[in-house]
């Protein structure tokens, strides 16, 4: 990641960033009744092991670079909102999206992050399989002074 140089005035920083991750654990946060169901209201969290699908962040393809915690929010029984935090060398990035239906395919808005992804903007996409998602972000972190 790179700001533009040759002038006074720091620009905006523009970066893709593309992973893929291996779901390490899953449980159901809130269960709303009818129990045992997916029914709106229910929450279902997520964490997965965090791997370079590219070499970026210092790091060669295929290592892992953290891991992302995912928050479903069943929004009817066949469509939900997710909510990602990416932990990731020097920060994290947040995004969200949705709603989609199983298996959690769609576009993603960059919301946030912290350190060096603080203030980060933009977009990006999750697609989700049975042993592996895939997610690429296209983001603009603000200028530094």
């Amino acid at each position: 990641m790179g700001a533009a140089c040759g002038s006074d005035h720091s620009s905006p920083t523009t970066a893709t960033l593309r992973f893929f991750w291996t779901q390490s654990g899953e449980k159901l946060a809130v269960d709303r009744p009818p129990k045992g169901k997916v029914n709106r209201g229910d929450v279902i969290s997520a964490k997965s092991v965090l791997r370079n699908l590219v070499a970026q962040l210092g790091r060669r393809r295929g290592a892992v670079v953290g891991h992302v915690v995912a928050t479903f929010h069943v929004v009817s029984p066949t469509k939900g909102r997710v909510a990602l935090v990416l932990t990731v060398p020097h920060g994290t990035l947040e995004a969200a999206g949705g709603p989609s239906t199983p298996p959690w395919h769609g576009p993603l808005r960059v919301t946030g992050g912290t350190g060096r992804f603080a203030g980060a903007r933009g977009s990006g996409d999750l697609r989700q399989f049975v042993d592996r998602s895939v997610s690429t972000f296209q983001i603009v972190l603000p200028q530094r002074e």
